[in-house]
């Protein structure tokens, strides 16, 4: 599925080695072949520190002006999570939309996973926030004529063996690697679904009559350096802030 909500006219070619296919991972955020993001945990870092300040909140006088204080407090906290959030989010859809043309992701079903996975539904709607981060995503690729593909969400990217095909639909969803029947590929789970999302992202594009040109040029792309070193940075300058948070 392409979507195009503005003007500018998308790119008709596109670099092999700038198309990327990333799994979703609840611990990891984002993961492909080459490289891992680190889940940031927003919301989970400070936890703790929210509940006990709902309970403190809960213990004073209703309508009392300590009662408005500590409200103001607490929403004052609420906010600067949800800063730090979006400014981290702004810096990596930022690295993403510089570095590639076409970034593949699968649709997710949130509501679904919020239903059936309380760790996971905490993940992807308070730490990373999963539709603010495609939503900011989306339109700084469309801003440069980039392309966002999001895969059917019944797409089976995991079970799906990346080497041969066969489909293993007796895998768990606790089972992070496992060894093709038909192959005997070993397989990484999260690795082999951004290999899947990716290459059924390639074949939506040739659906679309989009050029993809052949470029082994490792300057660029996950495996590059430029691109290895500013989210060496960003991770860099997000840890400091958690640290200095934790202090």
């Amino acid at each position: 599925m392409i979507e195009r909500k503005n003007n500018i006219r998308p790119r008709q070619e596109i670099e092999d080695n700038k198309i990327i296919g990333f799994d979703m991972s609840a611990s990891k955020f984002l993961i492909t072949k080459e490289i891992e993001f680190m889940n940031p945990r927003f919301y989970r870092m400070e936890e703790e520190r929210l509940k006990r300040k709902h309970r403190k909140l809960s213990r004073k006088q209703k309508g009392s002006n300590n009662k408005l204080k500590g409200q103001y407090k607490l929403a004052r906290f609420y906010s600067k999570i949800n800063n730090r959030k979006k400014d981290w989010i702004h810096k990596i859809t930022h690295l993403l939309s510089e570095h590639f043309d076409c970034i593949i992701l699968e649709d997710l079903n949130i509501k679904g996973m919020q239903q059936f996975n309380s760790g996971i539904s905490k993940s992807v709607t308070l730490d990373f926030s999963w539709h603010q981060f495609t939503a900011i995503l989306r339109y700084k690729l469309e801003q440069k004529g980039k392309h966002l593909i999001f895969i059917d969400r019944f797409f089976p990217s995991s079970k799906t063996c990346s080497n041969c095909g066969h489909i293993n639909s007796q895998l768990l969803l606790n089972e992070r690697k496992w060894v093709c029947p038909d192959c005997s590929t070993e397989l990484d789970r999260d690795i082999n679904a951004s290999i899947n999302i990716r290459n059924k992202g390639l074949e939506i594009l040739k659906e679309n009559q989009i050029k993809i040109i052949k470029n082994n040029d490792t300057t660029v792309g996950p495996t590059g350096v430029a691109f290895r070193e500013n989210l060496r940075l960003i991770t860099q300058q997000f840890l400091r802030k958690k640290e200095a948070t934790c202090l």
